[in-house]
C-alpha cells in the first residue's frame, strides 16, 4: 500500500512539472516550416522561416533590400531605416519615407525641392513682390515707377534719318547743378558704357547763364550773361545703331547763334524752351536738328527730349 501511494505521488509531481514550462520559451517558439512577416533595413517588407530549433530564422528581403535578423519575437519588429535624402530639399524621402526638409516663406515643395512662384500681375517692370524676381525693363525714355513703366523727368532721344538709334534717361553725365560763383546752371541727359577700355558718352548738355534771382524763363540774346549752350556729343565706341560716321562728333551751339562754316554740318535747329529757371530747379525741353556733311552728307540727326532737375550747389 505504501508503494502504491508512493508511486501516486511521484506521478502527481511530474505531471505537475510538465505543466509548468518557462512562458517565455513557449511563447518564443513556433511550429517549422511556419512563415511569418518581417522587415527589412531599408523599411520594406519581408519573410523568415521557423526552423527545426522552434525559433524563426533570419528576414529574407527582396532585391532591393538587405537581409536582416528579425529578433525572437513571434511578430518581427521592424528594422531600422536609413533615409535618403540625396538631392532633396523638401518633402518626404523615397526609402523611408521621412521629411527632408521643409519650405519657407512663399516656396513650395515640387518634386524635392522648393520653388517660389513669381506673381506679377499688373504690374510692368520691377520686382514681383512674392519672390522678389524680375516683371520686366522699361525701355526706350520710360522708367519703372511703382510697376509701372512712365516717361522719366529727364531723357533724350536720337533719330538719324527718321529711326531712333539712341536713348537715355538720366542725367549720367555732369549731374545737375547750379555754380554759385559764376550764377550758372547745367543739367545733362545721357548715358555712358565701357567699349574696348575706352568711356562711350552719348549726352546731351545744357548750360545756362546768369540763373540767380531770375524773374523770366525766357532767354535773352540782347542782355549779356543771358544767353545758353546747348551740345550733344555722340558715342566714341559702337552705341545702339548710330552709324560709324557720326561716332565722336560733338555739336555745340549757342542758343544766341547759329552761324555754320562752309562744309560744316548745317544746325537747321537748335530750340530752347523752359517752364522753370531758378538756382534750385531747372526745367524744360529741346530739340535739335543737323544736316550731315561730309561722309554724313545727306542723312539728318534729330535729337530731342526733356529736362527736369533739382540742383545741387558747387
Amino acid at each position: 500500500m505504501r508503494s502504491v501511494l508512493g508511486f501516486v505521488v511521484i506521478a502527481g509531481l511530474l505531471i505537475l512539472g510538465a505543466g509548468c514550462a518557462d512562458p517565455e520559451e513557449e511563447s518564443a517558439s513556433c511550429i517549422p516550416g511556419e512563415t511569418q512577416q518581417c522587415y527589412c533595413t531599408d523599411g520594406s517588407a519581408g519573410a523568415q522561416e521557423c526552423e527545426e530549433d522552434r525559433t524563426f530564422g533570419t528576414c529574407v528581403c527582396d532585391s532591393n533590400g538587405s537581409s536582416g535578423d528579425a529578433g525572437g519575437d513571434v511578430g518581427g519588429d521592424a528594422g531600422e531605416c536609413t533615409p535618403d535624402c540625396s538631392g532633396l530639399e523638401c518633402g518626404e524621402d523615397p526609402v523611408c519615407g521621412e521629411s527632408c526638409g521643409e519650405c519657407e516663406g512663399s516656396e513650395v515643395c515640387d518634386s524635392g525641392q522648393c520653388v517660389c512662384t513669381p506673381d506679377c500681375s499688373g504690374l510692368e517692370c520691377g520686382e514681383d513682390p512674392v519672390c522678389g524676381e524680375s516683371c520686366g525693363e522699361c525701355d526706350g525714355i520710360n522708367v519703372c515707377d511703382s510697376g509701372q513703366c512712365v516717361e522719366a523727368d529727364s531723357h533724350a532721344t536720337w533719330k538719324l534719318d527718321g529711326e531712333v538709334v539712341h536713348s537715355a534717361t538720366s542725367a549720367t553725365v555732369t549731374e545737375p547743378s547750379y555754380n554759385v560763383s559764376q550764377d550758372t546752371a547745367s543739367t545733362s541727359v545721357g548715358s555712358y558704357v565701357y567699349e574696348d577700355n575706352q568711356l562711350s558718352i552719348t549726352r546731351v548738355l545744357v548750360l545756362i547763364y546768369d540763373v540767380s534771382e531770375r524773374d523770366e524763363i525766357s532767354i535773352d540774346c540782347d542782355s549779356p550773361g543771358s544767353t545758353s549752350d546747348l551740345s550733344t556729343t555722340m558715342p566714341v565706341g559702337a552705341s545702339g545703331d548710330m552709324p560709324i560716321e557720326w561716332h565722336g562728333e560733338q555739336f555745340s551751339r549757342n542758343n544766341c547763334t547759329n552761324s555754320v562754316d562752309e562744309g560744316e554740318d548745317e544746325a537747321v535747329k537748335w530750340d530752347f524752351e523752359f517752364t522753370e529757371i531758378t538756382s534750385e530747379t531747372l526745367v524744360g525741353d529741346f530739340s535739335i536738328e543737323i544736316l550731315g556733311a561730309g561722309p554724313r552728307e545727306g542723312s539728318t540727326l534729330e535729337v530731342f527730349g526733356q529736362f527736369d532737375d533739382e540742383l545741387e550747389e558747387e
